[in-house]
């Protein structure tokens, strides 16, 4: 029988030749986390309910939240189901995640507020640290960008952009987006060019190398971008802890609280999972878009000069 750890990275090789770095490194880290609660290598005879229970009681123990349980659950559920399906394993008569929590908990508010939105603004292009003002003007663009998500603004490539839309596809769900290009949007982008020139990417945090290498440059630029947004925070008085997917709530919070109908967000957003909604959406003019966008950034003014910082 094939062992645990070979086979978790087995698959992490698999996952990562076809591009899913961030399913091959969930299924790692699931096993990563399982091992060190066994403080040895695991095996597939580990995973049955009792264990599992238990292994649930010391992530709690740790202060782990039940979202961040849940995902070292269903990603070692997964692990454990394909295993089954390709014959590595037998299935066992009780399924050993029977007991544990794998489901999604509601979490804290995310959404910035608009004088929260502000008090970034204010910050944007003054802060002498070089890591804090590029923190804030990308939250600030991945904002005004109909709430962006931060992979795609770091992975967003100069031929996405035209002269009064950005157009691009989800990472996440394949969807094709349409931005208008706002005023404030202009600026942050025209703040790193200097930066990028001679780059095929918008944003200075991506060089050009094969995909592993550029989700590599991704994760620490992630990383590195909560860190310098909580640092941010505590500078513009801000009790949160924020991250950077902080500016997509944020974005939907303004544009519902200030009259945009739900059906233009959800497209703004491109959410696809709600498929009797996605009927209409798709039906949506881009003129909506582009006002809808027009109206969330125009009130949250930005000073940037063009600077290298």
């Amino acid at each position: 029988m094939e062992q645990l750890s070979n086979y978790v990275e087995r698959l992490y090789a698999q996952l990562c030749e076809v591009g899913r770095f961030r399913t091959a490194q969930a299924y790692r880290s699931a096993y990563q986390s399982f091992a060190t609660y066994l403080d040895r290598e695991a095996t597939f005879a580990d995973i049955y309910e009792n264990r599992i229970k238990n292994y649930e009681n010391y992530l709690k123990q740790r202060c782990l939240t039940l979202n961040s349980i849940s995902f070292y659950m269903r990603n070692l559920r997964v692990v454990y189901n394909r295993a089954v399906k390709n014959k590595i394993i037998s299935a066992q008569q009780e399924n050993p995640f029977n007991q544990v929590y794998t489901g999604i908990a509601p979490t804290k508010k995310r959404a910035l507020s608009e004088q929260e939105i502000r008090a970034l603004c204010r910050k944007a292009g003054q802060l002498e640290n070089d890591g804090l003002n590029d923190a804030v003007r990308l939250f600030l663009f991945c904002f005004y960008a109909q709430g962006m998500s931060f992979a795609d603004a770091v992975f967003l490539k100069k031929s996405a952009v035209g002269d009064k839309t950005i157009s691009y596809q989800r990472r996440k769900t394949g969807k094709n987006i349409i931005v208008a290009i706002t005023a404030p949007m202009q600026k942050i982008i025209d703040s790193f060019a200097e930066r990028t020139a001679g780059s095929d990417f918008v944003f200075p945090f991506i060089t050009q190398g094969d995909e592993k290498s550029e989700y590599k440059q991704y994760r620490y630029a992630l990383s590195k971008q909560n860190r310098m947004l909580k640092t941010v925070c505590s500078g513009a008085g801000l009790e949160r802890n924020l991250s950077t997917h902080a500016a997509r709530h944020s974005w939907a919070s303004v544009a519902r609280n200030h009259g945009l109908r739900l059906t233009v967000i959800s497209t703004a957003l491109g959410h696809s999972s709600e498929s009797t909604t996605q009927i209409y959406l798709d039906q949506l003019d881009n003129s909506l878009l582009a006002s809808a966008n027009e109206t969330v950034s125009s009130l949250f003014p930005v000073n940037i000069e063009n600077r290298t910082a």
